[in-house]
């Protein structure tokens, strides 16, 4: 008796192993394309988050409003220059009198940035809305996997140290 396989053997292996990659294909392409998802996701999140908590920051830490616009805020420090956030070219931008810079990531656009002013009629309390909306500016943009929208809303208050 002689050992090996038989034509018809090796025939029929060859088709089990075809059949069974061919249906592990499709999950192997979904893993990958939902990690290049998550990975747009965490970054239009990440930038938003990041673009939210400075403003924040810089409002509750200015000494008045100075002046609220569609696209700018304008805020009076304590000490040094006012602070100017705007939107210029999908950039946030913020200049404390050395010069603007950029708050958000190449990777990303900010599509919107609304300031609204919601301070009480007496001064008591000086309440700002920001509202932004930011995308994924990835170089395969045309691919479903590297888009990503987000609109991230806060409202912060001032101090008053």
């Amino acid at each position: 008796m002689k050992k090996g396989f038989t034509l018809v053997e090796l025939i029929l292996y060859v088709a089990i192993i075809g059949i069974v990659m061919s249906a592990m294909l499709p999950v192997t392409w979904e893993v990958v394309g939902g990690g290049s998802r998550s990975m747009t996701d965490q970054e239009v999140a990440a930038t938003g988050r990041n673009i939210l908590e400075r403003i924040k920051y810089e409002i509750r830490n200015a000494k008045n409003i100075t002046n609220v616009a569609a696209n700018s805020l304008v805020l009076t420090n304590y000490s040094g220059p006012d602070t100017t956030i705007d939107l210029n070219t999908g950039r946030v931008r913020i200049n404390q009198g050395a010069g603007a810079i950029s708050l958000n990531s190449d990777d990303t656009t900010v599509t919107d940035l609304i300031f609204t002013d919601y301070s009480s009629g007496d001064g008591k309390t000086k309440n700002v809305q920001v509202v932004l909306t930011l995308s994924a500016n990835f170089s395969a943009a045309g691919r479903q996997e590297f888009q990503e929208t987000m609109t991230l809303q806060t409202t912060t208050e001032l101090r008053g140290i």
